[in-house]
């Protein structure tokens, strides 16, 4: 499955080429890791498992976690390309820190929609 060694090979090379996404909440430090993308993996593995065995509407179940896990990635890159030490916090890098420490609650996909459509390079492939 090419989109499962695409992910796959994404956290090889953030986790082995020195990279390191952070921001700073609150004067410290969040390090982003590759939990999520490896969570993406292991979806793509067991969406392929479900699919093998029949059990469609557990895949399309899936398939919806895998689609929240990619956009979450992607809101999270871009809250950390958009940082600057200078500012005061935003709503999106208390978001990045609560998800972090396993308390992110009330973040809906909209939600990631709605930031990441102010993104330039979607607003250029948009028109």
């Amino acid at each position: 499955m090419i989109l499962k060694k695409l992910y796959s090979n994404l956290s090889t090379l953030i986790s082995v080429n020195g990279r390191i996404f952070f921001i700073m909440y609150n004067n410290k430090p969040v390090l982003m890791n590759t939990e999520l993308l490896n969570s993406i993996v292991v979806t793509l593995e067991s969406i392929q498992l479900c699919i093998g065995h029949g059990n469609l509407s557990d895949a399309y179940t899936l398939l919806r976690k895998y689609r929240d896990d990619s956009f979450l990635f992607l809101y999270f890159l871009e809250i950390i390309n958009n940082f600057d030490i200078t500012s005061p916090n935003t709503k999106e890098q208390e978001h990045f820190y609560n998800w972090c420490h396993n308390n992110l609650n009330h973040l809906t996909i909209g939600k990631i929609f709605q930031y990441l459509i102010k993104n330039k390079d979607i607003k250029i492939i948009k028109k």
